[in-house]
């Protein structure tokens, strides 16, 4: 029996010990803590002065500082050295890609294009269903109410132009199908000598535009231009007789007295008698 009691000691005895050592070791964990880490501090890059548009950003005009948790930008300098900002940026703001990106209509045109607005409404305009990358003729009406007539006429002062935007469709997109705009304007890819032409139609008449097919070939240009269709075409001057003077007429200039004009021309015809 007493061996039996010594047996169930030593198993309490070392369950007790297990027990005080775990004790121990825990609280002797929660007493001493590993040194903190320090935390690291996010940098971002602001303009040290103002940087002007157009020329390449030098690294002295930049600087860095400690970002707030809400702030966004560049956290290095070498991403904008030596960049071409498109806009001022001024001192103490963060530079941004979309300083350094140029418009969307420029990056759409070719050289030699313009880009230019033409007012439109919903009847000018295809019934208000252009869209961005169709092709379309611009046609020119002028209406004449003189007294004696009444008419109008019309002309296509230019064809195959780009359409670059079209009224607020690309807003209306984004607010998720809402409910199409009419359109009051189109943007259109213009080569630079027809701008005047455009130019000078939309103050003489109304402008409509002509949807043209995927498959439409090169349309020969109207030999009316609308210089001849807005206004008259220069008169030739009509003969004007020169009066040539008679002998008689030559002798009463010799004989005017003193004080009395002589002209030229009458002079210049006394000469070659």
């Amino acid at each position: 029996m007493s061996n039996k009691l010594h047996r169930t000691a030593w198993a309490l005895a070392t369950v007790g010990l297990a027990l005080v050592t775990f004790v121990a070791g825990t609280r002797l964990g929660y007493l001493v803590q590993p040194p903190a880490q320090p935390v690291a501090v996010r940098q971002i890059v602001l303009a040290a002065r103002e940087l002007p548009a157009g020329q390449p950003i030098a690294a002295d005009q930049l600087r860095r500082r400690p970002a707030r948790p809400d702030e966004h930008g560049f956290d290095t300098l070498e991403p904008l050295i030596g960049r071409t900002p498109t806009r001022a940026i001024a001192a103490g703001a963060l530079p941004a890609e979309a300083d350094f990106s140029a418009s969307a209509l420029a990056d759409e045109l070719a050289p030699g294009e313009r880009a230019l607005a033409i007012s439109v409404d919903e009847i000018k305009a295809v019934g208000n269903r252009l869209q961005r990358g169709d092709m379309v003729d611009v046609f020119l009406t002028v209406e004449r109410n003189d007294r004696e007539v009444a008419r109008s006429e019309s002309l296509r002062i230019a064809s195959g132009l780009r359409v670059l935007a079209f009224g607020n469709r690309d807003q209306t997109e984004a607010r998720g199908g809402a409910a199409q705009e009419r359109a009051r304007s189109a943007v259109l890819a213009v080569p630079l000598d027809t701008v005047a032409t455009l130019t000078l139609a939309q103050q003489a008449g109304q402008l409509t535009l002509g949807l043209r097919g995927r498959h439409a070939g090169h349309d020969a240009p109207s030999p009316q231009t609308v210089a001849g269709l807005l206004g008259t075409p220069p008169q030739p001057l009509a003969a004007q007789s020169v009066p040539v003077a008679t002998p008689d007429v030559v002798l009463l200039a010799l004989s005017l007295g003193p004080g009395m004009p002589v002209h030229a021309e009458l002079v210049e015809q006394i000469a070659h008698m």
